[in-house]
């Protein structure tokens, strides 16, 4: 087995916040990809991440997107609407 790692650094564009990339490849050998086939697990993928801080962060980010879009087309028509809400954050 060989393991390949290349990494990357950089910032972002809005913000200038760094960013920091790792990509990463194993190599088999014809043993260890049998044994790979065998417990089969060629189709996962191990990644960790926080998922709630993503799943927020993306949920944010539709919740914008969607109130721009309703304004853009509310703007757009006759019809005039009201609505009321509160976000929890």
């Amino acid at each position: 087995m060989q393991l390949l790692i290349q990494r990357n650094q950089g910032t972002t564009r809005i913000r200038f916040k760094p960013i920091f990339i790792l990509w990463a490849k194993i190599e088999l050998t014809t043993e260890e990809m049998a044994l790979v086939q065998q417990y089969k697990v060629t189709n996962h993928v191990l990644v960790e991440g926080n998922v709630m801080r993503d799943l927020a962060r993306s949920t944010r980010w539709a919740f914008l997107i969607a109130v721009v879009s309703m304004i853009f087309v509310v703007g757009r028509s006759n019809v005039t609407i009201y609505a009321s809400f509160e976000v929890f954050f």
